[in-house]
């Protein structure tokens, strides 16, 4: 099984990895956010270091302060330019938090938008501006959150999207036409789920359908646990829209109750029938699963999605801690 990246320099939207070949879809990583508990004995290494990243700048290292994330509970955060990345999507890395409990070093940004050369150039920043560089997030962090996609060649309209969780569905129409459906909540965390017209949002005039299925989930791993992490899809269901109708009802109170199960879900909607019939109607439409939205079978290939984009590699300078390498200047450290 081979995996292929796009070269994000000539788009501004990063393709997603994928199994070649494969009709289950692409799999892809759409945000991660990783937080750095640095010991107090190395914490003294950090006692200037925003006038670090100010002498990083002044040495060729762009980047720029940004207030408006503070709401992180950091009292410094700045976004890091990196060649080809548009600058609503530059990865934010924030430092020093209000909360001591909190990991001192947070950072966050999109895979997808970075690619492997962007991500490297991340990496090679950490590594030649930070005092311990990108092993702190190697070595001491953890996956606070991480948000996988999916990306099918199929309209969003031609399924009915559930899962085995309990869920709160919100379902957004423009012009009478479908464009996202929510499972579960955003602050629930865990299991939240976004399936949308990923045509709708980036690319009106594109031919071919794609539709997005983005789980939010919360790991609360290192990097280099990362490729192990369990399947977050693996409670999604999708059955198809167009069921032939059960034993006993007419084509249109069918497709009534098939509107109503894609709203409330399969277990929430077998309460519209009769007690005796609920059993036999849930394994009817279970026998219409969408067998090729093959959730388990994609997940095969995400130990490569995470290599390729070198998420728990080592950077250019090594895996070592502590990184405070005699080859970089001492004024870039802020210790002249």
């Amino acid at each position: 099984m081979g995996v292929y990246i796009k070269n994000v320099a000539s788009t501004s939207y990063a393709e997603t990895l994928s199994v070649e070949g494969s009709t289950s879809g692409n799999l892809g990583i759409d945000k991660v956010t990783i937080v750095a508990q640095v010991s107090e004995s190395d914490l003294v290494h950090y006692e200037n270091y925003r006038k670090t990243i100010h002498f990083a700048k002044e040495a060729g290292f762009d980047v720029t302060w940004d207030g408006r994330a503070r709401a992180n509970g950091y009292r410094n955060s700045a976004r890091i330019s990196i060649k080809g990345c548009p600058a609503k999507d530059r990865p934010l890395l924030q430092f020093d938090p209000y909360n001591k409990k909190q990991g001192f070093l947070r950072l966050e940004f999109n895979p997808n938008r970075l690619g492997s050369q962007g991500i490297w150039d991340l990496k090679t920043w950490m590594d030649f501006t930070s005092p311990h560089g990108w092993p702190a997030m190697r070595e001491w962090g953890r996956v606070t959150r991480i948000d996988v996609n999916l990306d099918f060649p199929i309209p969003i309209q031609q399924y009915i999207w559930d899962s085995r969780y309990s869920v709160t569905r919100e379902r957004f129409l423009a012009n009478g036409r479908q464009e996202s459906i929510y499972l579960g909540k955003k602050e629930w965390g865990k299991g939240y789920t976004k399936i949308y017209d990923w045509n709708a949002c980036h690319d009106q005039f594109a031919l071919a359908p794609k539709t997005r299925v983005e789980r939010k989930h919360i790991p609360d791993c290192g990097l280099k646990a990362l490729p192990q992490m369990s399947n977050p899809f693996q409670g999604m269901r999708a059955y198809r829209m167009f069921i032939p109708p059960f034993k006993g009802y007419t084509f249109g109170m069918w497709q009534l109750y098939l509107e109503h199960l894609s709203k409330v879900g399969l277990r929430n909607g077998l309460f519209s029938f009769d007690i005796s019939e609920r059993s036999a109607i849930r394994q009817y439409v279970k026998s219409h699963q969408a067998t090729e939205l093959d959730f388990k079978g994609v997940w095969e290939s995400w130990p490569d999605v995470v290599d390729e984009l070198g998420l728990s590699s080592p950077g250019p300078h090594g895996p070592k801690i502590p990184f405070i390498d005699a080859s970089v200047p001492k004024d870039l450290l802020g210790q002249a």
